[in-house]
């Protein structure tokens, strides 16, 4: 049969990867278990860890999850429900 370039085969496994980030985000699992799944996501980035540029990715983004949010801001590290919203 046809061989598939590898691009087509990440996309094939990225739904089930990203699946498993933000399941991991919605369980609240800790930073090393979060980290993990994201770098099960790294081989699968089209654009080979260069910055990302489409108007497709234009719009409001809302932050899930972030690694050392305290550094960023103290507000992002209070527990869910005083947590602000942080939109990009």
């Amino acid at each position: 049969g046809a061989t598939r370039p590898p691009l087509a085969a990440a996309e094939d496994a990225a739904p089930s990867e990203r699946r498993a980030l933000l399941e991991a985000i919605a369980a609240g699992a800790d930073d090393r278990a979060v980290l993990a799944t994201l770098d099960a996501l790294l081989p699968l980035d089209p654009a080979g860890g260069r910055a990302a540029r489409s108007d497709a990715l234009g719009g409001t983004w809302r932050l899930l999850w972030s690694y050392k949010a305290d550094k960023f801001s103290p507000l992002l590290g209070l527990p869910r429900p005083v947590r602000p919203a942080s939109l990009q």
